[in-house]
């Protein structure tokens, strides 16, 4: 079975506040239980994965392709 997770773990592992946590699953942004105040431990982590942000390397790489291109 599936870990069960609180506001406070899911804050720790996000490395934010538990109130952002709250607020986040509040507005949808992050995925929650049917349970109040419990979330899926996997269902975070596929979460944080879906959630890559590109390193400035990656953005100046895409950039240039894109100026060579015009």
């Amino acid at each position: 079975m599936d870990e069960l997770l609180t506001y406070d773990q899911v804050a720790e592992l996000l490395k934010v506040k538990k109130t952002t946590v709250k607020n986040w699953a509040s507005l949808g942004k992050i995925p929650k239980t049917g349970i109040r105040g419990r979330f899926s431990r996997k269902a975070i982590e596929a979460w944080i994965e879906m959630q890559h942000v590109p390193s400035a390397i990656e953005i100046m790489k895409e950039n240039l392709r894109n100026f060579k291109r015009k």
